[in-house]
């Protein structure tokens, strides 16, 4: 048992961790009369992928608001698990 524990301890620091993603802390408007549109508009996108030997995971994830102070929405907008053999 502990040599199956150190072996997949060790496979897993030998996995590769990538992010990446966007911060956009902007407010949509009318042109107008310059008021806010009460829209969900999109705070942030994150995109987190896992890889293990022939394995894949990847998720593309976003954080949306709306002016309301109570109206918050995570969204895991794709996710993809991908064996290549």
């Amino acid at each position: 048992m502990k040599n199956l524990i150190l072996f997949l301890s060790i496979s897993y620091l030998s996995a590769q961790f990538n992010y990446s993603g966007e911060i956009n802390p902007s407010v949509m408007t009318r042109t107008s009369n310059k008021t806010q549109i009460d829209l969900p508009y999109r705070i942030m996108s994150v995109n987190l992928g896992y890889t293990l030997g022939n394995l894949d995971f990847k998720t593309v994830s976003a954080l949306e608001h709306r002016n309301n102070p109570s109206e918050w929405g995570y969204d895991i907008r794709e996710a993809y698990f991908a064996y290549y053999p």
